[in-house]
This record gives C-alpha cells, sequence and structure tokens, in this order.
C-alpha cells in the first residue's frame, strides 16, 4: 500500500465535498490503477484514506471548515 499523502484546496473537491482516487492531482495514470472509489475528505478532520492504494487525502490546513447544522 501506498504512503502518500496530499493536501487538498477545497476547490480540489467536488461537490459533496468528496474526491476521487485515483487522482491525477495524484499523479496517478488512470489505466494503471485500482477502481475509481469516491472519499469524503470534509467529513473527516484527518482526511479520508483510499481503501485500494492507501492514498490519504486531506484539506491544507488554513481551508478546514465547520459543518454548520441548521434547524429546519
Amino acid at each position: 500500500m501506498s504512503k502518500a499523502k496530499f493536501e487538498l484546496f477545497l476547490s480540489d473537491l467536488n461537490t459533496q465535498g468528496c474526491i476521487h482516487c485515483p487522482n491525477p492531482l495524484a499523479d496517478m495514470k488512470l489505466w494503471n490503477t485500482h477502481p475509481r472509489v469516491s472519499l469524503d475528505v470534509l467529513s473527516n478532520k484527518d482526511g479520508a484514506q483510499c481503501p485500494y492504494c492507501g492514498t490519504v487525502y486531506k484539506l491544507k490546513t488554513q481551508f478546514k471548515i465547520k459543518k454548520l447544522v441548521l434547524n429546519s
């Protein structure tokens, strides 16, 4: 398993706060890797780890945000 770690900007995430692995940002070639998985980076303060290759994706510290709970 990989021990690679990548710090991301909010702009690197999709609208659900996720990123896909394998990812070109991590210099991975899509034709030579594992199945594509969606990783929820925003829900975990330590980032998200790919279950296939072990790569960890996390937000740069100055971009960490708190989730707000809205009362309906």
